[in-house]
């Protein structure tokens, strides 16, 4: 099982590249359970309880976007936390891959930090589209999603819809446009590598900008010593491109 965590703030992309894997998973053959609507062939929402139960699947991937709402730390004594935490733990044995999302400025529980083998960076949008850094096991990859291939992957979510804790328990979310899709519709064909001088001194622009980011970044994954090599890393390999 991988874990995959997108990681940024409002308006940088991350249900957008949730919604690229999710139908990158799907034409692979995996179906897709994620906690907003997908609309694809073999894709269907679950609710904090279905998640729980999907002990018997493989070959499947979970998506669970604005993780603070269903994964939030402070939350852990509530049934809530424990349904999830319990269905992230079990989702090791299950042949299940995992996707989260969530704002910097939020909690993600630890025991699902301590295992993300995959975190992904949601930068600040450009004119070549939306960046992503991408801290793995082997390497650290930069990616850009250009605004053509966005505005395909936008036809296959509902960004009018809002993932909230309430949604957990009953009832449809509210339809009304977030935040987070509205700021990245407004900025508005495959993912390439771009780990060029080039594209590292872009990189280097866009960091210089988000260094306060970068801080939470680190502090956010401290107990994932893996992922702090890799940010730091990244630091460093910024640094020297003149």
């Amino acid at each position: 099982m991988t874990v995959f965590g997108i990681i940024g703030n409002i308006g940088n992309g991350k249900t957008l590249k949730a919604s690229y894997f999710a139908a990158l998973f799907n034409a692979y053959g995996k179906k897709i359970f994620s906690n907003y609507n997908i609309l694809l062939k073999n894709a269907k929402k679950i609710h904090a309880q279905d998640f729980a139960n999907l002990n018997h699947l493989k070959n499947a991937l979970a998506i669970l976007d604005e993780a603070y709402e269903w994964l939030e730390s402070r939350l852990s004594g509530t049934e809530v936390n424990r349904i999830l935490s319990h269905g992230v733990l079990q989702s090791r044995k299950r042949g299940l891959d995992l996707i989260y999302t969530a704002q910097l400025n939020s909690t993600v529980d630890l025991r699902l930090r301590r295992i993300t083998s995959t975190l992904i960076w949601a930068l600040t949008p450009s004119d070549a589209g939306f960046n992503y850094v991408y801290f793995t096991p082997h390497e650290t990859i930069y990616k850009t999603m250009s605004i053509e291939l966005a505005q395909q992957i936008f036809k296959i979510y509902d960004t009018t819809e809002i993932v909230s804790a309430a949604d957990m328990n009953e009832g449809e979310p509210e339809a009304t446009e977030s935040d987070d899709d509205k700021a990245t519709r407004d900025r508005s064909t495959v993912m390439q590598p771009q780990n060029s001088m080039k594209t590292m001194r872009l990189l280097k622009q866009i960091l210089i900008t988000q260094k306060d980011e970068m801080k939470q970044l680190k502090d956010l994954y401290k107990e994932n010593k893996m992922l702090q090599n890799r940010i730091s890393e990244l630091e460093i390999k910024v640094r020297k491109v003149a």
